[in-house]
Parts: C-alpha cells; structure tokens; sequence
C-alpha cells in the first residue's frame, strides 16, 4: 500500500509539472516514469509467479475436501444400514422378549412338575450344579426323560439365541461407535481443511488485487508518457453541434457481456476462454453434486390472475386432475414426468409451493437452466456463447441459494436472472445446458456469483464502483 501511495504521489507531482503553464516537460521526469514502469512490471511478474503458487496449494486443498466430503457421504450411508439392520433386529429382540417369559414360565411348570414326580427337595440345585447328574436321577422314567430333554433342550436354545443377540447388539453398538468416531475425524479435517482454504483463498485475493493495483498504475504510467511526448491539450476543446462520446453499453456492465460472448465466440473462442476473459484469473471448473440441487424461483402470477393449472397429467396421486385451475395454499407434486404447470403465459416443471400472496416452483438447477438461457440469450447465437451462458447462470444460481428457512432462492424475472420455463426451450440452448452440466466458474476454491448484463460498450466495470463493498479481482 505503501508503495502504491508513493507511486500516486509522485504521478501527481509529475502531473503538476506537465499543467503548470510556466514550465516545460522535463526528459528527468519522462526517465523517471520509465523507471518506475520498469519496476512495476517486474513486480508484477512476481506477483503472478507468487499466484501460480497459491493456485497450486488451493487445487491441492480443493481435492483434499472433496475426497474428505466422499468419505463423509460413504460413512454416512454405512451407517444409514447399520441403523436399518438394528432397527430390524431389535424388533427381532422384541419379539423374541414377548415370547422368553412364556417359555421361562414353562420352563418353571415343567420343573415343579419334575419336582413332583421325583419327590426331591433337591431337584432344583441338582440340575444348576449338573444337567448329567439331573439326568442320571431320570434313568427308568424313560417317557418322562424324553419330555423333560426336549423341554430343556428348547430353553437351552432360547438362552443360546438371547446370548446371540446380546452380542450381535453389542457388536452393531461398536460398529457404529467406530464409524461416528470416523466421522467426527472426517468432519474436523474437513472444518482444518475449510479454515485452510479461506485462508488461501484471502492470499489469493491479496496478490489478484495487488497486481490489479499495479496494472493500474502501469496505465497511468502510459497515459503519463503520451502527455509528456506532445504539447499540452486543454480540456474543453469541443466545437460544434455534435461531437461523438466513446463508450457506452446496458445495466450494470460487470461480468460478462452477452454481446460481447457472442463476439467471441464467432471470432473463434470457447466458451471456457469467454468466460476465463469476462472473470479474470478465474477457471471453468466441474463440481460434484451441482446438478443434483434443487432451486426455488418466486413466479410471478399477475399474468394469469395468481391461477396454477396442472397441465399434461394429473397431480397429488390424482385428485388433481389435467386441466384443473385452482387458487390454494400448499404442495402440488406431478404424477408423472409429463405433468407440468401453467402460471400465466409461462409452463413450469417440478413441483409447486403456493404460499399466500405468491408462488415457488422447486425444480432441478439443470432443468430451471433450460428455462433461463434462451430467456436471457437468443437460441440462434453460437454454441459456445450460449454454454458460457449456462455455466455464468448455473454459477449464479449455485450462488443465489439460500438456506431452508429463506421462502425462495430467486426471482424469475431481472431481478435475479429471467426465468422463462418449458415454453422457451430450444434444442440449441438445451444442448449448452446439457453439454456443460455441473459446471461453474471457480475462482481459487470459490463459485464466483457470475453477473452478466447486455452489452458493455467495449469494458466492463469494476464491482466496487458500481455497488461498493470490497474489490472482487474475479469482476
């Protein structure tokens, strides 16, 4: 910081002595400049050298957590089963304790009545000190010793399956200690390698916004050069009627312009170098478990009088029926994969939540982007403008979700990105959804929230100057 306020100062200094009317340009400033761009451009390839390293440390981080983040998801089904299977044999041991009493209280009618038969006070302690000596003292009572020995052999065989099942519950008990215990390993390595990665990441914004700093001045430096190389020119030197202003564009004029993907795209590039160009130092990257999310868009319904109408099947196990318009409050859920819904002008897959006063339709972040990207891009623009349309919105959206107490995620209108539904699908812009699934734009190990407007006029502008807040180096 210290270094860039120096360098401000002495631009302005060196701005003083090019205005003031009563000197002349000085080759001993136009030498410094040199020197100085001379060392800002080393100093910035030191900085990028600096952020090929964090990059490197921030992938390795990235990888570990995912690997951490499978095992988690591994352990958790294991224990999932572990649950069902002791859920299962504890009705088992349930069972089997409804039925012990009964055959314990034979087991005691058939004693007393072996008690009975031989007259021996000393029946009982006989059999718990020698099940051979009770066995002996049956001999001649050949009937009787058949009877009793399947008796006994029945309760000696509860007894071995209670022993069985004590020690199955035991070992399931361990078994799920041990994996709670791996899990909680699991988890406070992943929470270490979250800490580490924030970290980075901070390091990485650090020297991103370092070299921006410099790129800056290195500007300055050359608009700098060109005043000191020519007379001066005064400011206001307009003349006539009309006079032509350079620049210009829609909205915002952060992130990518669409317009601007076209062009790029039929001079030849990729999708993956558009968006590398509108969300500088950033990577296209896949991510496990994007396409499975869920999003929930507020619907505008002033077009169709806030009416839902279930169209190509039936809904909620029938009682629904195709073609029915209802104004309610609750979960319409599709029978099937051919019903859909009909707000307004617009058809909507997923499922509804009608809440009083507005609509929310939950949907598959995939299947909600082949209802934004022909909305927000014409179907018949290159390929490759339309697949760096779908990873900007799918990027977006990932970052537009909220947590489960928030009503909705998104608005289905400009206000978050236009959300249009089935009715706007093409083949071409399915095709960029579908060919670039899971895909987002990843800055260190971030989802940067892809903005994007119409046209920029030739240059985007800087987040901060726009909304404020901190700089973001990926805008």
């Amino acid at each position: 910081m210290f270094k860039i306020l120096k360098r401000t100062l002495k631009i302005l200094l060196i701005s003083y002595f090019i205005f003031n009317p009563f000197l002349t340009q000085s080759i001993h400033a136009n030498q410094e400049i040199e020197q100085e761009k001379s060392q800002a451009e080393q100093e910035l390839e030191e900085l990028k050298a600096e952020r090929g390293i964090f990059e490197s440390q921030i992938s390795d981080l990235e990888e570990n957590f995912l690997n951490l983040d499978t095992q988690i998801r591994d352990i958790i089904a294991q224990q999932e089963k572990i649950e069902k299977d002791i859920t299962a044999l504890n009705k088992k041991i349930v069972k089997l304790k409804v039925l012990t009493p009964k055959l314990l209280e034979q087991r005691r009618a058939l004693l007393s009545e072996l008690y009975i038969i031989m007259d021996d006070k000393l029946f009982y302690l006989t059999y718990f000190i020698s099940a051979d000596r009770f066995f002996d003292l049956l001999k001649g009572k050949d009937e009787t010793q058949i009877v009793m020995e399947e008796r006994i052999r029945k309760i000696g065989l509860i007894d071995k399956v209670l022993e069985l099942i004590t020690k199955r519950e035991e070992l399931y008990d361990k078994k799920i200690a041990d994996l709670k215990s791996q899990k909680q390993e699991s988890t406070d390595r992943i929470v270490l390698l979250h800490m580490e990665l924030q970290k980075q990441q901070k390091g990485l914004e650090s020297v991103d916004l370092r070299a921006i700093d410099l790129q800056q001045y290195l500007l300055s430096l050359g608009k700098m050069n060109v005043l000191l190389e020519r007379d001066f020119v005064g400011w206001n030197r307009a003349e006539g009627d009309s006079f032509v202003f350079i620049g210009g564009g829609t909205e915002h004029g952060i992130g990518m312009s669409q317009y601007g993907a076209r062009g790029l795209a039929e001079l030849g590039k990729n999708y993956q170098e558009i968006l590398r160009h509108y969300y500088q130092n950033t990577r296209t990257g896949w991510r496990r478990n994007v396409s499975e999310k869920d999003v929930r868009i507020k619907i505008t319904t002033s077009d169709g009088g806030g009416k839902v109408c279930v169209e190509g099947g039936s809904a909620n196990n029938g009682t629904i029926k195709k073609g029915d318009c209802f104004k309610l409050t609750g979960k319409v859920t599709p029978d099937s994969a051919e019903t859909f819904f009909k707000i307004g002008n617009n058809e909507y897959s997923g499922w509804i939540q009608i809440s009083s006063g507005f609509v929310i339709n939950h949907i598959n972040i995939e299947e909600y982007l082949k209802g934004v990207v022909p909305a927000e891009m014409p179907h018949s623009w290159p390929l490759e403008a339309l697949k760096a349309q779908a990873v900007a919105a799918r990027s977006y959206a990932i970052r537009s979700i909220k947590p489960p107490d928030h009503s909705f995620d998104m608005y289905n209108s400009t206000l978050s990105q236009v959300y249009r539904g089935k009715k706007v699908q093409s083949n071409e812009t399915n095709r960029a959804v579908d060919e670039t699934a899971g895909q987002v734009v990843i800055y260190g190990s971030e989802i940067v929230p892809a903005y994007y407007s119409s046209t920029s006029g030739g240059y985007t502008e800087n987040n901060e100057n726009v909304w404020g807040g901190k700089p973001r180096p990926y805008l």
